[in-house]
C-alpha cells in the first residue's frame, strides 16, 4: 500500500501532535545554542586578605593584623556552565579587601572587590556583605626577658631548691606595634603540686601578660620560640665540720696542744644525692705548716668543694687563727754542727759553706724554751727533688726541737732560713 502524506497533513489531529514535538524541539534548540546567559548566587566564597598589601602595605610598614573571618554570597550573571563551575569551586571567584585607600596603622572598613579567575564572561551583580572590617598595624620586633614563675615549690628537710635556671632566657617577638608594647611580662610558669627531691627540668609554654594581668593572645604574634626548658634545681644537703692537717712537724710533736679557732667551724654544702651521700662530714681546708705558726698570725684558705657540690651560704675563704697567748719565745744560733744534709744524689758530693744559721726563733712551752739549747736544735737541708749541677746553692732549711715537746721553729721576716751548700759532681 503506498503512503500518502498529502493525506497525512490534512488529519487536524496529526497537525496538532506534530506542531507541539516541533515547539519543544525548536525551544532546546534556543536553550541549548542561543540563549545559555543566567543570572545565579554562589555561597561561602572566601575574602582574601593578602591581595594588596605587598603594594599597598609594605611600603608603608603595615600589614594586615586581625579581620573578620568572612565568607561572603556574590550574585553573578555568566553562561551556565561556568555557573556551574563556579558553584563546584567557591574559591575560583576570588574576592578581596580593597586596601588601596589605607593610609596608617588603624581599624577600617573597607570595601570588597572581584577577580574574575575562571572564565570569561562572568558579571558580578552584587556581593553581600559589601565591605570587611579589618586592623592594620606597624610590624616590631621586640627582645624580652622571660622571667619563670614557680608554685607550689616544696622540698623535704635536708633538701634545697637552688635559684631557677631557663634556656633560652631571652625570646624575640614580633607582631603588631601595638600589641609589642602592651607586653609587660613574658613568663614560663610551672605549677608543682608535690615535694621535689632532684632536680626537675620541664618544658613550658611562654605566656605574655599586661600590665593588669591580663593574658595576651598570640595569635597575632610570632614567637622565636613558643616554649623553654626551665630547670628547678633541687639538691641535698649536709653539714660538714671544718678542719685542717699539719705539715712539716717532728715525730712525735704533741699536735694536740694547739689551740686555733675557725672563723667557720662548719659549712653546709648541697649537691647531687648521689655525691653528698659518699661525702666525709668533715671537710679539710688544706695545711698548715708548722713553721707558719706565729704569733698575731691569721692563716687564710679558700673553701674548695668536690665537682657535683656547691656551698649553700658559705663564705669563699676561712682564716684559722691560734691562741698563743700562754707561749714565750726564744732565739738560737745554729751551729754547722747541727746542720744536716738529707738525700743528697750518688752521683754528686755535697758540702756545708754556712758556718751556723742565726736569729732562729722558737715559740712554745715556757719552762720548755728555758731548758732548750742549740744543740737540741735539729737544721736538716734536703737535696732530694731538686735539678743539681757542681756549684754553690743557697737552700731552704727545716728546723726542730725533736724530742722536746712543744716548741717549733718559725719563719724569719723573709721566709724560711737558709743555708749554702756546695756541689761538686762525681768524676765517672
Amino acid at each position: 500500500m503506498k503512503f500518502n502524506f498529502s493525506k497525512l497533513l490534512d488529519n487536524k489531529r496529526f497537525l496538532m501532535i506534530f506542531s507541539l514535538a516541533l515547539s519543544a524541539v525548536a525551544w532546546m534548540l534556543i536553550v541549548t545554542y542561543i540563549s545559555t546567559i543566567e543570572s545565579n548566587t554562589i555561597s561561602n566564597v572566601p575574602v582574601d586578605f593578602e591581595i594588596g598589601q605587598e603594594e599597598y602595605l609594605v611600603p608603608k610598614n603595615l600589614k594586615v593584623i586581625t579581620k573578620e573571618d568572612l565568607k561572603v554570597r556574590v550574585e553573578v550573571r555568566a553562561d551556565r556552565k561556568i555557573l556551574s563551575a563556579l558553584k563546584q569551586d567557591p574559591e575560583s571567584l576570588s574576592i578581596y579587601a580593597d586596601l588601596s585607600e589605607i593610609p596608617q596603622k588603624g581599624t577600617y572598613e573597607v570595601p570588597l572587590r572581584a577577580n574574575i579567575a575562571s572564565a570569561r564572561g562572568v558579571t558580578i551583580l552584587s556581593i553581600t556583605p559589601s565591605t570587611a572590617t579589618l586592623r592594620v598595624d606597624q610590624q616590631t620586633t621586640k627582645t624580652f626577658t622571660i622571667v619563670p614563675e614557680i608554685r607550689g615549690l616544696s622540698v623535704p628537710e635536708n633538701y634545697v631548691a637552688q635559684s631557677t635556671r631557663i634556656t633560652p632566657k631571652t625570646i624575640d617577638i614580633t607582631g603588631p606595634d601595638t600589641d609589642i608594647q602592651s607586653i609587660d611580662r613574658c613568663v614560663a610558669e610551672v605549677n608543682y603540686t608535690e615535694p621535689l627531691t632532684k632536680t626537675d627540668t620541664r618544658r613550658c609554654k611562654i605566656k605574655l601578660y599586661r600590665a593588669d594581668g591580663s593574658e595576651i593572645s598570640t595569635e597575632s604574634l610570632i614567637l622565636e620560640t613558643d616554649s623553654i626548658d626551665v630547670i628547678v634545681p633541687v639538691y641535698k644537703q649536709k653539714q660538714l665540720k671544718v678542719t685542717f692537717d699539719f705539715t712539716g712537724y717532728p715525730q712525735g710533736f704533741p699536735l694536740d696542744q694547739f689551740h686555733y679557732t675557725f672563723s667557720t667551724d662548719t659549712i653546709t654544702v648541697a649537691g647531687l644525692e648521689s655525691i653528698v651521700d659518699k661525702m666525709s662530714d668533715e671537710l679539710s681546708i688544706g695545711y698548715v705548716a708548722l713553721n707558719e705558726i706565729d704569733e698575731g698570725r691569721i692563716l687564710t684558705f679558700e673553701v674548695s668543694l668536690p665537682n657535683g657540690v656547691e656551698a649553700v651560704d658559705a663564705p669563699e675563704t676561712i682564716t684559722v687563727s691560734f691562741d698563743l697567748e700562754e707561749i714565750a719565745s726564744a732565739n738560737f744560733t745554729i751551729p754547722d754542727t747541727n746542720i744536716f744534709l738529707k738525700n743528697v744524689p750518688v752521683n754528686f758530693d755535697a758540702s756545708l759553706m754556712t758556718k751556723s744559721i742565726n736569729n732562729v726563733r722558737f715559740l712554745g712551752d715556757k719552762d720548755i724554751l728555758e731548758t732548750l739549747t742549740a744543740q737540741d736544735i735539729v737544721a736538716e737541708i734536703d737535696l732530694s727533688n731538686k735539678e743539681l749541677a757542681t756549684g754553690p746553692y743557697n737552700l731552704p732549711v727545716t728546723i726542730s726541737a725533736p724530742g722536746k715537746g712543744f716548741v717549733w721553729a718559725v719563719n724569719n721576716s723573709n721566709g724560711a732560713y737558709m743555708a749554702v751548700v756546695s756541689i761538686q759532681e762525681k768524676n765517672s
